[in-house]
């Protein structure tokens, strides 16, 4: 089992990401190819800095989402 501990890697292995805003409990999902340009392949997920929501502007959490098991 490969450890995902980059947003390359998660990349590369198919999975992704999600944030999720307490403040107004909406989810997202996070462009990690976007992510990946703007703060680069090897930027650590574990203690990233968090990112806005996109509806309130409130600090969201961020959560590894796994590849689909279709295809």
């Amino acid at each position: 089992m490969p450890t995902l501990d980059t947003l390359q890697k998660l990349l590369d292995h198919r999975h992704g990401l999600f944030g999720y805003c307490l403040r107004c409990r909406r989810s997202f999902d996070i462009d990690l190819p976007a992510l990946i340009a703007e703060r680069g392949g090897d930027s650590r997920i574990v203690g990233m800095k968090r990112l806005r929501c996109p509806t309130c502007c409130a600090v969201a959490e961020h959560r590894i989402t796994a590849p689909s098991k279709r295809g």
